[in-house]
């Protein structure tokens, strides 16, 4: 099985909790899924839900419908144990297409928020896999964007 986890960092998160919006991470390449790239977008729905959408980016991987893979979104705690998850099973990987997942507010907040939002960091984690060839291979990112949430 090839799989790739890529986790993202998002600073100062609880200053758009009480707006809308969408926030993008920078993009990553998968190398254990055949070079392709991607990028996380984050839409906050205010008050009641936040959905985790991954998006297939410019690349020079396979082009075709038959590029399937499974992905899994979760809300990952300081301590790094799964909070939340939703499985995605042979989602499409066409050219800017993807799969996302939907988290209810009170499923991340509902906690105790020292423990998972740490100096107001919020970590979300996206796993892709795909069962193809005979060797496993296994790639991970870390993407933290430059920037904070309260200078926009």
């Amino acid at each position: 099985m090839n799989e790739f986890i890529c986790d993202w960092r998002i600073e100062s998160i609880s200053y758009c909790w009480n707006k809308r919006g969408e926030i993008v991470s920078p993009s990553f390449v998968a190398d254990t899924l055949q070079n392709t790239a991607w990028s996380l977008k984050l839409f906050h729905g205010g008050y009641y839900f936040l959905s985790l959408t991954l998006i297939r980016g410019e690349d020079d991987g396979p082009r075709d419908r038959d590029f399937l893979f499974s992905c899994e979104f979760s809300c990952v705690t300081a301590n790094n144990l799964t909070l939340t998850s939703v499985r995605k099973v042979s989602a499409g990987g066409e050219l800017g297409m993807g799969c996302g997942a939907s988290f209810g507010r009170h499923e991340i907040f509902g906690h105790k928020e020292d423990l998972i939002l740490p100096q107001d960091i919020l970590t979300l984690r996206c796993r892709m896999w795909k069962s193809e060839g005979d060797m496993d291979k296994y790639g991970q990112c870390l993407v933290v964007p430059d920037w904070r949430l309260n200078e926009f």
